[in-house]
């Protein structure tokens, strides 16, 4: 058994955090061009808007790891095979690896760099915070400005 959580599931576990900041950020963001700013009022102005939402759902993460793993513990188990389906997992050990959060700071290292501490045009005009790419014609999405080949690159 790999004590490694996949490219997959590492992305399965960023979607509820994706979404929160996604509405989060469409509340909060304005139209308004972005004024200068140094690189630390940046980043100030990126924890402020990205820290509070990823403390949410890690924290909603984390209550459904506890849960999880005391289901374990007390060996009531029966209604973890649609989880262990749903995360493609084939025992509790990897249902629970696949469940862990990763540490906030994970996260907003992840954001800040894709995002360019929430400066990005794709943040901005798209609020895809971690450049997730979209090969889905019919969801909402916005090309990047420089393509590969003869191929628009498109994100969420």
């Amino acid at each position: 058994m790999s004590k490694h959580i996949t490219l997959k599931n590492m992305f399965l576990l960023l979607i509820p955090l994706v979404i929160i900041i996604s509405a989060y950020l469409i509340y909060m963001q304005k139209e308004e061009p972005l004024p200068k700013m140094t690189v630390q009022e940046k980043k100030e102005r990126f924890k402020s808007l990205i820290l509070p939402p990823t403390q949410k759902v890690y924290a909603e993460l984390m209550a459904q790891y506890e849960a999880v793993k005391k289901s374990i513990e007390d060996d009531d188990t029966k209604d973890l095979d649609d989880l262990k389906a749903e995360y493609k997992t084939a025992s509790n050990e990897e249902l629970l690896m696949a469940l862990k959060p990763h540490p906030i700071s994970i996260a907003l290292a992840q954001a800040a760099m894709e995002s360019a501490w929430a400066t990005s045009r794709f943040f901005r005009e798209g609020y895809n915070i971690f450049g997730v790419w979209s090969f889905d014609e019919n969801e909402p999405r916005i090309a990047a400005g420089e393509k590969r080949g003869d191929k628009t690159i498109w994100v969420k």
